[in-house]
């Protein structure tokens, strides 16, 4: 068969066998096709960027960023293994390179305006407990350690969890054996009232169980229905904990869970029976 009419009876096959999909409250329906087209082909644009002339730091799992760093209009690339760097999108050349060696970079590089004055920030957690933000041209606006220098912090994320328009909150989680994973930073890089979390309170009330966050596995999002944000942190434990924005256990529906009184108290299980059950 020539290679020209197989694309065409993919198509036709698709056109047979889909079944289109309504959007919700529209009288609408879409049918979402592969575009097929020949004669493409891809090509390196630079590679091995922001490496030393003899050698290279060790990628970890950290998730490269684009602003614009210099004002040109252009985007750079930001990215840390160990130091933190901006490279030329064009090139691949290095724009400039901020920190050291001796801590490596797991999480992936937020850029976001943490307060809120038209200024962006960069924003990276690191082995050694390291938090730092950075200006847009790689100087250093501030650093802090707020687990200590022997945790590695490999989870990060920035939102506004007061839902006030106000500055944003860095919240970083702590791989580690301890059930206090999760810390959150002011705008200014301050922890903020009532974190960490699990505080040893809530820990020697068993309150919730809770231990190491081996990635980037937090979320914010208002789950409650007010103006605020949830956060929502799993660990290396089959428990997920739900927090308020100034660290106040969420609470679970105790109609679901009579005998429970916070999220972080019931175990996930693959059936509710057992979960309300308590063992499995």
């Amino acid at each position: 068969m020539p290679r020209k009419i197989i694309p065409s009876l993919i198509v036709l096959f698709l056109l047979i066998n889909l079944t289109p999909a309504p959007v919700t409250g529209q009288n609408e329906f879409y049918i979402y096709l592969p575009l097929i087209r020949s004669g493409w082909s891809v090509a390196m644009k630079w590679q091995n960027g922001g490496c030393y002339s003899s050698w290279c730091e060790t990628g970890w799992y950290s998730s490269p960023a684009v602003a614009d760093v210099n004002g040109d209009g252009k985007n750079e690339v930001i990215a840390s293994a160990y130091s933190l760097i901006a490279l030329n999108g064009d090139t691949g050349a290095l724009v400039w390179r901020a920190g050291g060696t001796a801590n490596r970079t797991w999480p992936g590089i937020v850029v976001a305006d943490l307060d809120r004055d038209n200024q962006k920030e960069i924003v990276i957690a690191q082995s050694g407990g390291l938090v730092t933000a950075y200006h847009l041209n790689g100087t250093q606006k501030w650093q802090r350690q707020p687990a200590g220098n022997s945790a590695e912090l490999r989870g990060i994320l920035v939102a506004d969890l007061d839902g006030s328009n106000s500055n944003l909150e860095v919240v970083v989680t702590r791989a580690g054996g301890s059930a206090t994973n999760t810390w959150v930073l002011e705008a200014n890089g301050n922890t903020r009232p009532g974190w960490p979390q699990l505080s040893q309170i809530n820990i020697n009330n068993a309150n919730g169980y809770a231990w190491g966050v081996y990635n980037a596995n937090a979320a914010a999002a208002n789950i409650s229905g007010d103006s605020r944000l949830e956060l929502i942190v799993p660990s290396d434990v089959h428990y997920i904990n739900g927090y308020e924005p100034d660290g106040t256990l969420l609470p679970v529906n105790t109609s679901v869970y009579p005998n429970k009184k916070y999220w972080g108290q019931v175990g996930m299980w693959e059936d509710q029976t057992v979960e309300k059950r308590g063992w499995g």
